[in-house]
């Protein structure tokens, strides 16, 4: 019997929205069918963004991912003594960001709780206190965000990556699901680091999936289609989900209320930033 061998490490839960009714449409229909092989396939192209990572990182330190139905764990070391440089609990958050703009091209959204603590991560299996706090985190989240956990959020502020204009986590008011004193649900908004999903250099890195090497420059041709793009999808759900449709609902609605908000707020600007800086 192999003895279980925890080790520090960051971990990351995420869940894709609206995988339920995409199983079901599947089951019924063959477009149905076509859009959940293609989301699947999807979920799997976040593995291959390792061989665009640093040739000298050892293939221990690339994250590791087990994707089960809907949900996405990943998992990366906290420290290597041999890179100093190294933090998974960053390399983890810019996965994540990776993540959900490969799922966001596809017009899907997810929660998520990013964790830091001892976990032990195989091919088949994660076993650990701190993946089980970013499950129980994941669960409470209403809104479409990718939540830091208290350790991690603590870790991150007192990070190398707080110095300067970094935007690749942001304070943010998120809606979380409790229950009230008498069991009934209800929910809370509450403010809480969350993974900037727009973040561009980590959006642009995505197209690395489909070629060798390292991601195209970003240019601004690609910039303008980005925000194009996202505003499209985004528009998109808001009228599908909306008031006096077929397909209204409420929840859903919300989500992408809240994701418009977010990329109005600070995506679009993040982006417009690009646009501007001089290429090299």
């Amino acid at each position: 019997m192999r003895t279980i061998k925890f080790s520090p490490r960051a971990v990351a839960f995420l869940d894709i929205l609206g995988f339920k009714e995409l199983v079901l449409d599947a089951d019924a229909r063959a477009t149905g069918l076509k859009r959940l092989s293609r989301l699947i396939q999807k979920l799997r192209s976040n593995t291959p963004l390792n061989r665009v990572v640093n040739p000298g990182v050892p293939r221990d330190l690339h994250p590791r991912s087990l994707e089960i139905s809907d949900s996405i764990i990943l998992s990366t070391p906290l420290t290597h003594p041999d890179h100093t440089n190294y933090w998974g609990l960053a390399i983890l958050v810019m996965r994540c960001a990776q993540i959900a703009a490969i799922l966001l091209e596809e017009g899907y959204l997810l929660t998520g709780a990013i964790n830091m603590g001892s976990v032990q991560h195989t091919g088949r299996n994660v076993i650990g206190k701190a993946y089980q706090e970013a499950y129980a985190n994941q669960s409470a989240v209403s809104s479409p965000a990718i939540i830091l956990c208290p350790d991690a959020a603590v870790a991150w502020q007192k990070s190398m990556y707080r110095i300067g204009q970094s935007t690749l986590c942001l304070r943010r008011s998120v809606v979380f699901k409790r229950k009230d004193a008498e069991g009934k649900p209800t929910r809370e908004n509450r403010e809480v680091e969350i993974v900037n999903v727009f973040e561009p250099t980590y959006m642009n890195s995505v197209r690395a999936i489909s070629t060798r090497g390292p991601a195209p420059l970003m240019d601004d041709a690609w910039l303008s289609a980005c925000i194009d793009r996202i505003e499209s999808t985004i528009a998109h759900n808001l009228a599908r989900f909306g008031p006096g449709t077929p397909t209204r609902d409420d929840a859903v609605l919300d989500k992408w209320t809240w994701l418009q908000k977010l990329f109005r707020d600070q995506g679009r600007g993040g982006i417009e930033e690009q646009l501007s800086m001089p290429r090299i």
